[in-house]
């Protein structure tokens, strides 16, 4: 008996009922994803590793943190809080969202501090450290905390204080080394509260930034960064 005639009805019933091209059931449309090697229920395969780019390939390390390094200053009187970032809330108002009395300058003298925030709102950036020097005269480092504060265009907000704090085997009265996990970007702005008549640098060092003309170049649009050599004890601070 020739069982030939029995697989092709079979057969014929097999096609009508699934699709194998797509990976649908004819009858009830639920999909099957046996196609694109996807199943409902069961581990999804393994992501095929990317070739390294040329640069990747040959330069595999990272770039070492650089710090975006502020002054700011209070000439009054009175104690002020300084207000950073927060790009676009305070990139067009009035001393960049700052009382009278409060100056903030880019340490570098080819970058403005326009030109911070308006980077600051394009690439955002995360950050792992701050570097916190006394530019006054026989007055320490104040241990106020750094508030971040986050808004959205929904009217909420959410302010985080950081307490700065100095390390217990730290010597010096004028640095404040303090780890900083913060994230800045347009709708974040950092505050500090000045003392009277006093100045302070800030030195903030970036773990990563986004940059999506990184692309063009056929990298990642995020940049991770290595930390500086700024403290032995760094890997304490920024845990890596």
């Amino acid at each position: 008996m020739s069982l030939s005639k029995y697989f092709s009805i079979e057969g014929r019933a097999v096609n009508q009922r699934f699709m194998g091209a797509d990976g649908y059931d004819n009858a009830d449309a639920v999909p099957y994803m046996g196609a694109n090697g996807q199943y409902f229920m069961a581990n999804a395969p393994a992501p095929v590793a990317e070739a390294p780019s040329s640069y990747d390939q040959y330069n595999p390390h990272r770039d070492v943190s650089q710090p975006i390094i502020l002054n700011v200053s209070n000439s009054s009187s009175l104690a002020l809080t300084a207000v950073m970032f927060g790009a676009a809330y305070n990139i067009a108002a009035t001393n960049q969202g700052n009382p009278t009395g409060i100056t903030i300058t880019s340490y570098f003298s080819t970058v403005t501090y326009l030109q911070v925030l308006q980077q600051s709102q394009t690439n955002p950036m995360k950050f792992m450290l701050v570097k916190i020097l006394n530019n006054s005269t026989g007055s320490a480092v104040q241990a106020n905390p750094i508030t971040v504060t986050y808004y959205d265009i929904f009217g909420r907000s959410s302010s985080v204080p950081s307490i700065v704090t100095r390390d217990p085997y730290q010597q010096q009265t004028d640095i404040v080394l303090h780890r900083f996990n913060a994230l800045i970007d347009g709708s974040a702005q950092f505050s500090f509260s000045m003392p009277a008549a006093s100045s302070y640098q800030f030195q903030f060092y970036p773990q990563g930034l986004v940059n999506q003309t990184r692309q063009l170049n056929g990298a990642v649009s995020q940049k991770d960064f290595a930390r500086p050599g700024v403290s032995n004890l760094l890997d304490v601070y920024t845990g890596q």
